[in-house]
């Protein structure tokens, strides 16, 4: 995808932010719009702009490295919210409180200045392991297995409806927002087992361009990486984007009990670039 066009590590992780499909098609939230946010002409030459000198989204991103995926891929929104032209943050994280009690929160509150549109959005970026070739949302699960598909989905659809809140009512009236539409952004990739992968089931109602990978338990992973040497560990601020690098620190075939994200690179144009990744999860993996 384009995101292998630019050299700078955030910028090619808000294009992908901005550019990739969502996990689900539309049929999976049939109450709630998604936004347009593929960049415009004028959007693709601000980010050129933003490659050659990535100064002030460095200076924005480098103290967030350690935070989780989600919380990453909302500050990179964030900021395109707030530097696009097109787009204008109206309100982020709002928090609703209702008897020293937190009732609800409201993702983005943003307005699209050339559709002359004000979206609710709820966002999120997750990463899904098919534990049993099956399109049943509840068999998506994350690294973390109390997390699935399903769960994420049904907390999204909640979230929408925080809008309706009184509490939020008060808080969009006091700043004369008055919102027109309410949206979903799930975006994130699925993997599939390594062996299921001639006759692979994407979940129900999957996007058809979905961003996948492959998975398998801790035991296996010396019979699916083959040359170690050509593979290298993901930390979570590069779950994003395929990775694009100059040298790289060769994966260590020594696993602790924890989820690896790895990728495997190969020479490209601009250097090594990814051409697949691959969760590795332990063995008792999704049943621990």
């Amino acid at each position: 995808m384009k995101a292998n066009g630019y050299f700078n590590k955030w910028v090619r992780d808000l294009f992908w932010v901005l550019s990739s499909p969502p996990l689900l098609g539309v049929e999976a939230f049939p109450k709630h719009a998604t936004p347009h946010l593929f960049p415009s002409e004028i959007e693709l030459e601000l980010l050129d702009k933003l490659d050659q000198l990535p100064h002030d989204i460095e200076q924005t991103m480098k103290s967030l490295y350690h935070l989780p995926t989600g919380k990453i891929f909302e500050k990179l929104l964030l900021y395109w919210f707030s530097t696009s032209p097109r787009w204008n943050c109206e309100a982020h994280g709002v928090q609703l409180n209702q008897h020293n009690q937190t009732i609800g929160e409201l993702d983005f509150i943003v307005q699209d200045r050339d559709l002359n549109q004000t979206w609710h959005l709820e966002v999120a970026c997750k990463f899904y392991l098919s534990a049993s070739n099956n399109k049943a949302w509840n068999t998506w699960i994350g690294p973390n297995p109390t997390d699935t598909l399903e769960l994420k989905k049904k907390k999204l659809e909640n979230q929408t409806r925080a809008i309706l809140n009184p509490v939020a009512k008060e808080f969009l009236e006091k700043r004369h927002i008055a919102v027109s539409h309410s949206g979903i952004i799930l975006k994130g990739y699925f993997f599939h087992y390594w062996k299921d992968v001639a006759f692979a089931k994407p979940p129900t109602h999957a996007h058809p361009a979905y961003c996948s990978g492959l998975w398998c338990h801790q035991s296996e992973v010396e019979q699916v990486i083959g040359n170690p040497e050509q593979w290298t560990t993901l930390n979570r601020d590069s779950w994003f984007a395929p990775l694009l690098a100059q040298d790289w620190q060769p994966y260590s075939i020594e696993l602790g009990q924890k989820p690896v994200l790895l990728a495997r690179l190969a020479q490209g144009q601009m250097g090594f670039e990814e051409d697949l990744r691959l969760f590795v999860v332990p063995n008792d993996w999704p049943n621990h």
